[in-house]
């Protein structure tokens, strides 16, 4: 392509980089990957932090439950034997 041409077609633009001249952008591409990597890491570790919490009360939840059945289940296997014990007498 020549250099003395600043009009360029859509063919060219898509085979051949042309740096942006005059341009007021002050960011670099690696800042961003650098900051998309950070945000996007930052959002791994929150979610599995949350899940761990959730499923650390999900846990205790459960172990009250077996605990609330297993109290149950003793004190209906103690009233049938009461129950047994006074028919047979």
């Amino acid at each position: 392509m020549n250099q003395n041409n600043t009009q360029t077609t859509v063919a060219d633009r898509s085979t051949e980089f042309l740096p942006v001249e005059d341009s007021k952008e002050t960011s670099s591409a690696a800042g961003l990957l650098t900051a998309a990597y950070i945000v996007m890491w930052m959002t791994v570790f929150v979610f599995v932090w949350l899940t761990s919490r959730r499923l650390g009360g999900m846990q205790s939840r459960l172990d009250d439950l077996e605990a609330a059945l297993k109290k149950a289940d003793r004190l209906e296997g103690a009233s049938e034997n009461q129950t047994s014990a006074s028919s047979a007498s």
